[in-house]
C-alpha cells in the first residue's frame, strides 16, 4: 500500500494518509482536502514531480510508493523596501554618511560664523555633534519599523463571514473586544463530530473573548442560528435548524454539554478497508505530553450491507471489523505490543448508508491505532459491504472550565442547512460588558462608551494594566464618558494581537478624540476640544507701524483634492 504525507521543512510531519489504488496525485489531494498555503513540491520516492503540463492529474501512484508533499516556510522580512531589514540597512548607511560628512560641514559652518577666532574649533565640534544627533533622530523617525501588533498579526476585517473561516489558534493571543462587534470567532477547541445512532452531531466551542459579553446573535455562513430577540418559543433558535443545543458559559463556569478535550488521529480520513491481510494504520491519536483514557472508532458503510439472493432480494450479511491500539512514547516510539480492542460483527440487511461507533475505555496514555476488515470484499456473490474508516477520537480527562473567558458551546445535528464548508463559518454578534458609573456606584453593564473601555483595560489585572482605581483619574474618565455619550462616540473594536499598553489605550481613546496622560503616577485622559482662553483686542493704537505682516499658506500643486475612505456600518 502506498502512503502519502505532508512535511513542513526541515522535518515537521503535518499529516499522513494511505493512498487508494490507482489514485492520481490530484485526486489524492481532493479526497484528503489538503491545501497548501506555503510553497510546496511533490516528491515520489525521492524524485520531484512538477505540476506543469498537468502532471499531478495524470500521474497515478503505484503500490508501495511513498509520496511526500514538502512545504518550505516563508522567511520573515523579505527584500521589500518597506521591510524592517531594508530599513535597518538604509538607516545604517545614512548614519555612516552623516558621521563622515558632519566634521567637514561643522568646520565650514564654524569658519563662516567665527572666522579664525579661538571659538571656531569648539563651534565646529558642537555643530558636527548636533548634525549627527539630529540626522540620527530624523532617520529613526522616517525609518521607524512597524508596531509589534502589525508585525505579529494584521487585524482581520470584520463583517466578512463569507471570506473567513473559524480556526483554533493554539499558543496565540485570545481576542479582547469592546463595544458591539460582529466577528468570525476563534474555536476554543477543534470542532469534532460523533455518531449517535445514524445521526451525526457537530460539537463546537466558540470564543467570544476575554471578559464578559452580552450575546445578540449566532450565525452559520450568514444564516441565523440563534437570536436573543427572535423565536422566543424556541429559545431563540431558528426553525431552520433542528435538534440544536446551546450552553452559554460565563467566565469560570463548567462546560457540561459535551467533552471539550477531544483529539483525533490525523491519519484516519475515510480510508476504505479492503484486504483482511492488511492493517490500515491510522496514526497517533493524541499529541506528546497528553494522556487519553477513552477511544471511539467510527466506521461508515456508504452502500449499506446486504447480499442479494437468487430472487434479487436483499438479505443479511456480516460486517466484521477489528481495531488494535498500541501505546507510544513522547517521540512516537512503540512501548508495547498491539492489543485488539474492537472485534465486532454486525449482521445487517440495509441498502442505506449505515454508521457504526465503537467506544473503548483504555488505560491513560498515548496511543496509535490500526484497523482492518475480517471478511474479504465480495466474499459472496452479490454481497455489498464497503467499509470506510471515518474517525478515531481520543478523550482527554480534563476540567472543562474557561477562567476569564466567555464561551458558547453549540451541539447540533447535521442536516441540509449544515455542510462541511458552512460548519467552519460561524459568526458572533455581542456587546462587551464593562464597569459603568451609574452616578452612585460602579455596575457591570453592556457598553460601547470608549471611556469605560479605557478604564477597564487600564484597571483589569488579567489582560490589562492592572492599575488600582486609586491611581486613576476617575473624575476625568467619567467626564469623558459623559461627553462621549452626548456626542454619540462609540468604540467597537477587537484586539487580536499583542500591543503595548499605551498604544491600546490611545487606540480606544481615539474614538473620543482623546489620549492618555500621566499626572505623576496617576493615569488620566485629555481630550482635544475647544477650550476658552483669555483674549484681548489689539487695535491700530497698539501695533507698531510696519510690524504687521500676513502670510497665506496655500496647498501645493500635488496636494490631494479629496480623500476616499472605506467604512462599515452596524447593518452591513
Amino acid at each position: 500500500m502506498a502512503t502519502a504525507c505532508h512535511v513542513i521543512l526541515p522535518g515537521h510531519l503535518s499529516a499522513s494518509a494511505r493512498v487508494m489504488p490507482r489514485e492520481t496525485v490530484a485526486r489524492l489531494l481532493r479526497r484528503l482536502g489538503w491545501q497548501f498555503r506555503l510553497p510546496t513540491i511533490c516528491v515520489i520516492d525521492g524524485v520531484p514531480l512538477l505540476r506543469r503540463d498537468g502532471a499531478w492529474r495524470r500521474r497515478r501512484i503505484r503500490r508501495g510508493e511513498r509520496v511526500e508533499f514538502q512545504s518550505r516556510p516563508l522567511g520573515g522580512g523579505g527584500s521589500a523596501s518597506g521591510s524592517s531589514t531594508t530599513k535597518s540597512v538604509i538607516g545604517l548607511v545614512g548614519l555612516i554618511a552623516l558621521s563622515a560628512l558632519a566634521p567637514g560641514i561643522g568646520t565650514m559652518a564654524a569658519g563662516a560664523l567665527f572666522g579664525a577666532s579661538a571659538f571656531a574649533p569648539l563651534a565646529a565640534t558642537a555643530i558636527s555633534g548636533a548634525l549627527v544627533a539630529g540626522g540620527a533622530f530624523a532617520l529613526n523617525t522616517l525609518l521607524r519599523p512597524s508596531s509589534a501588533a502589525s508585525a505579529q498579526e494584521a487585524q482581520p476585517s470584520l463583517y466578512a463571514f463569507g471570506q473567513q473561516s473559524n480556526q483554533a489558534r493554539p499558543l496565540q493571543p485570545i481576542p479582547l473586544r469592546y463595544g458591539r462587534t460582529k466577528v468570525t470567532p476563534d474555536f476554543a477547541a477543534q470542532p469534532w463530530t460523533e455518531y449517535v445512532g445514524q445521526d451525526e452531531y457537530l460539537n463546537v466551542l466558540l470564543v467570544h473573548g476575554l471578559g464578559r459579553y452580552q450575546r445578540h446573535r449566532i450565525t452559520i455562513a450568514d444564516a441565523v442560528l440563534w437570536d436573543a430577540t427572535l423565536w422566543p418559543e424556541r429559545g431563540g433558535i431558528s426553525p431552520n435548524f433542528e435538534d440544536v443545543q446551546l450552553q452559554r458559559l460565563e467566565p469560570g463556569e463548567t462546560l457540561t454539554l459535551f467533552p471539550s478535550g477531544v483529539t483525533s488521529a490525523s491519519g484516519v480520513s475515510g480510508q476504505q478497508l479492503e484486504d483482511p491481510a492488511e492493517w490500515i494504520y491510522g496514526g497517533i491519536v493524541n499529541a506528546a505530553g497528553t494522556s487519553i483514557d477513552r477511544l471511539v472508532f467510527d466506521f461508515v458503510l456508504p452502500q449499506g450491507c446486504y447480499v442479494t439472493n437468487s430472487k434479487g432480494q436483499p438479505g443479511q450479511y456480516a460486517s466484521h471489523v477489528q481495531v488494535q491500539v498500541r501505546t507510544v512514547s513522547s517521540v512516537g516510539a512503540p512501548v508495547g505490543g498491539w492489543t485488539t480492542v474492537v472485534d465486532e460483527v454486525r449482521m445487517l440487511s440495509t441498502q442505506a448508508p449505515y454508521r457504526m461507533s465503537f467506544p473503548v475505555a483504555v488505560a491513560p496514555g498515548r496511543y496509535e491505532v490500526q484497523a482492518r476488515r475480517v471478511v474479504p470484499v465480495n466474499y459472496l456473490a452479490g454481497a455489498v459491504d464497503t467499509i470506510q474508516w471515518a474517525a478515531a477520537r481520543g478523550y482527554l480527562p480534563s476540567t472543562q472550565t474557561f477562567p476569564g473567558l466567555t464561551v458558547t458551546a453549540v451541539r447540533l445535528r447535521a442536516n441540509s442547512q449544515l455542510t462541511a464548508s458552512s460548519a467552519l463559518k460561524w459568526g458572533l454578534e455581542d456587546t462587551r460588558i464593562v464597569p459603568v458609573w451609574t452616578g452612585s456606584a460602579w455596575e457591570d453593564q453592556p457598553s460601547r462608551n470608549p471611556a469605560y473601555a479605557f478604564l477597564d483595560l487600564a484597571t483589569n489585572a488579567e489582560y490589562g494594566c492592572g492599575k488600582p482605581l486609586t491611581k486613576m483619574d476617575v473624575q476625568a474618565v467619567v467626564t469623558l464618558a459623559t461627553t462621549a455619550a452626548a456626542r454619540g462616540d462609540k468604540f467597537d473594536y477587537e484586539f487580536r494581537a499583542r500591543v503595548q499598553a499605551t498604544e491600546a489605550l490611545d487606540t480606544i481613546l481615539a474614538a473620543a478624540r482623546a489620549k492618555h496622560r500621566w499626572l505623576g503616577d496617576v493615569l488620566s485622559v485629555v481630550r482635544d476640544e475647544w477650550v476658552a482662553l483669555p483674549s484681548m483686542m489689539l487695535t491700530d493704537g497698539e501695533i507698531v507701524r510696519d510690524s504687521l505682516s500676513l502670510d497665506y499658506l496655500l496647498q501645493s500643486e500635488d496636494a490631494a483634492d479629496a480623500v476616499i475612505v472605506e467604512f462599515v456600518d452596524e447593518i452591513s
